[in-house]
């Protein structure tokens, strides 16, 4: 969607008297960022509540499903209660809230709510005490109206200071009026939000679109997760039987790999022709060391990705005897095979 249709669109809801909000002059341009309009419309009955003859406020639920359309996030470390919880008759809650913008960054706004219980309970007492006048009722029936309304204050006092704090946030991010008719509450909000969209052409966006999808799963099961491995189209995959064997781990001060070679020499000598596998007896009779040390030779001389082998099946040091046997056999194979293509 471009901005001129955009711009069309919310000219459109503005014709049928739609609630506009988020209100703007001016869409910034980012190739990144396309703007998305979202229509909901609210039920009065439940979304809104009468504060006047005929003027109603939105509730927290329908401030909610505007914010939900926008959307709004929540800061997961600032939201939260500020009181210490020792007045078990008063809370205090602060909501941080935020909308993207056109350029992708967030616009935050922050509210504070202070829940008084016994404040409320005088409030309880005058309502009740008005009530009880008008319809000609006696102590008893203003005792048991404020007691029966106040057990509910306090039940829910958590939820009410985290709503009152939260709907303030939402009020000022969205740019809701305080109160509407109720001919205006029967047509649709028109919440104008941001959604990320990067150029999906570029191959260079889906691979580091692929490699956070991938650092993703290792973050929720951890890094021992076997991960897909993209090898190149020429390389080979080498089949080995199950494992019957979880084997042991090498014993401590064993170096699987053998040391690399730091020594230099003035001038290279020619490349001669790589040693082959060792036979049968030798590898039988070999300790677990030193056959991972001939299989991790084996593939520098043929070239395999061991890397992408232990990727998929496991790190070669915890490997069982069968697999260990059964990628040396591959790997002797794989040698005889490229000898003979010379």
């Amino acid at each position: 969607m471009t901005e001129k249709s955009i711009f069309e669109k919310i000219e459109e809801h503005k014709k049928n008297g739609s609630n506009i909000l988020i209100p703007m002059t001016e869409i910034e341009h980012s190739d990144f960022h396309v703007p998305v309009i979202d229509s909901v419309t609210l039920t009065p009955a439940t979304d809104a509540y009468k504060r006047q003859e005929d003027k109603f406020a939105l509730s927290f639920g329908g401030l909610n499903k505007l914010g939900v359309c926008a959307g709004v996030q929540w800061h997961p470390h600032e939201t939260r209660r500020t009181d210490d919880g020792r007045d078990k008759l008063y809370i205090s809650f602060r909501a941080v809230g935020g909308v993207k913008k056109a350029d992708g960054s967030m616009v935050w706004h922050a509210a504070n709510y202070d829940l008084d219980l016994e404040i409320i309970k005088e409030e309880l007492e005058e309502i009740h005490a008005a009530n009880a006048r008008k319809y000609k009722k006696d102590q008893a029936y203003i005792d048991f109206c404020v007691a029966r309304d106040w057990r509910q204050k306090r039940r829910h006092k958590h939820a009410l200071a985290e709503s009152g704090a939260k709907a303030r946030v939402l009020r000022s991010l969205l740019g809701v009026k305080n109160l509407y008719s109720m001919s205006e509450l029967q047509k649709p909000f028109v919440v104008v939000r941001y959604v990320f969209r990067p150029p999906m052409n570029d191959p260079y966006v889906r691979r580091q679109l692929v490699d956070a999808a991938m650092s993703s799963m290792t973050g929720i099961y951890g890094p021992n997760t076997a991960l897909p491995h993209f090898r190149a189209p020429e390389e080979e995959y080498i089949d080995i039987p199950p494992d019957t064997d979880n084997g042991d781990e090498p014993p401590a001060g064993v170096d699987v790999d053998p040391p690399p070679d730091t020594t230099t020499e003035a001038a290279e000598p020619p490349p001669e022709a790589p040693a082959a596998p060792i036979d049968e007896q030798m590898w039988s009779s070999a300790t677990k060391s030193e056959k991972q040390a001939e299989i991790r030779r084996l593939a520098r001389v043929t070239g395999y990705d061991l890397p992408g082998f232990e990727n998929r099946a496991g790190a070669l040091n915890k490997l069982g005897e069968a697999k260990v046997n059964g990628l040396f056999k591959s790997l002797c194979d794989l040698y005889e095979k490229q000898q003979e293509g010379k």
